[in-house]
């Protein structure tokens, strides 16, 4: 069950943290940083209903956010809620979190609710810092 395990209030903390640093990232033009954000054998996987549904590993992860960050025009801003968090193991953790995503591309910036999505992700503790190990994106709702 969801919630059980706890995670403690630093772990808790990091994790929060970096998903909001993440997302902060996209959101103001520097994507390409968020690929040190994952472990060389991540997994982001976009799943039914998402524009381009698929699997990205380890590498493909970076050179998708760079083309993300060559993107300027594409304006967005990523809500997190519901942040649920899990401890699976010392160096391990699960989160389940609702992800609403507004985006532009016009030059009036009229901000268009985009997409509602459940997200699913694992972390690993390596060396010290926390880093995404798999990203699952499941829309719910999205504006095509």
């Amino acid at each position: 069950m969801w919630g059980e395990a706890n995670v403690g209030d630093q772990i808790e903390r990091d994790i929060t943290a970096l998903i909001h640093r993440f997302y902060w990232l996209v959101d103001h033009g520097r994507a390409a940083e968020t690929a040190e954000m994952f472990t060389g054998n991540a997994r982001l996987i976009y799943g039914e209903g998402a524009p381009t549904p698929g699997e990205l590993r380890g590498e493909a992860i970076g050179i998708a956010m760079r083309r993300r960050q060559e993107t300027p025009r594409l304006i967005t801003r990523h809500l997190v809620s519901n942040l649920q968090l899990t401890r699976q193991e010392d160096d391990r953790v699960d989160s389940l979190l609702l992800l609403t995503v507004f985006r532009s591309e016009e030059p009036s910036r009229n901000p268009v609710p985009h997409t509602v999505a459940d997200v699913e992700e694992s972390y690993v503790r390596q060396a010290g810092r926390w880093h995404i190990e798999r990203r699952t994106i499941n829309p719910v709702f999205i504006r095509t």
